[in-house]
């Protein structure tokens, strides 16, 4: 019998757009990319997610749960996987997947059948000892990205510009600078608009070795 506990997270989770119910990890987290709230079903996901999807400025969107039905050059036949749609600022579409094991991350062609036509697909795989490298980074991501949903409803224009006139004239800097040009506003929405612009690809900011914080250096991309 199905307990009220399992019963409430498969509604949270369907609630947030996701495809199944799961005893892993459960994620609830704000995409700035997508402008809502998400459900992501593992750690795994979560670290993929923060790290290689909401943080890469060459994706526009993305959607976990993609049924699929897919074929690799060397396979005879279509298999239906569930996989991650990623949707590139360039125009391309992507199927990634996750899985368990070694072997990094490894791209190759294949075939997939998208609203009812076969169309040439680059596919990825993506391997355990490589989200394991990467969880580091998600970490120090994922504070940025809280920066960002504490405003994820709020226009902030007067905000904007005021930290845009700065971020022109400065071209680099650290984000302890920008807050001290814009000290006439709130410290927390100036936060929230600097995490906007990283995940946007406006700036770029480097969060190689520590989180997101007043010393951490960003540029104009």
């Amino acid at each position: 019998m199905t307990s009220l506990k399992s019963k409430m997270r498969k509604k949270l989770m369907l609630s947030h757009g996701a495809r199944k119910n799961t005893k892993n990890t459960l994620w609830i987290t704000y995409s700035h990319k997508l402008n809502r709230d998400i459900a992501l079903a593992s750690n795994n996901e979560c670290i993929y997610w923060v790290a290689c999807l909401e943080a890469n400025p060459q994706i526009r969107s993305f959607e976990f749960g993609f049924i699929v039905d897919v074929k690799i050059d060397r396979e005879e036949c279509f298999q239906t996987k569930e996989l991650i749609k990623v949707d590139l600022k360039t125009g391309g579409l992507e199927l990634h997947g996750l899985s368990s094991g070694n072997g990094g991350k490894i791209s190759f062609e294949g075939t997939a059948i998208i609203n009812g036509v076969e169309r040439p697909m680059t596919c990825t795989s993506v391997f355990g000892d490589y989200l394991a490298e990467k969880s580091k980074s998600a970490a120090r991501w994922l504070k940025l990205i809280a920066f960002t949903a504490q405003v994820k409803n709020e226009v902030c224009e007067i905000e904007y510009e005021a930290l845009n006139l700065v971020v022109r004239s400065l071209s680099s800097g650290t984000v302890g600078q920008l807050l001290m040009m814009t000290d006439r506003h709130d410290p927390m929405i100036i936060l929230g608009m600097i995490s906007r612009m990283a995940l946007s690809g406006d700036i770029s900011v480097d969060l190689t070795d520590l989180p997101f914080g007043r010393n951490t250096i960003w540029r104009l991309a």
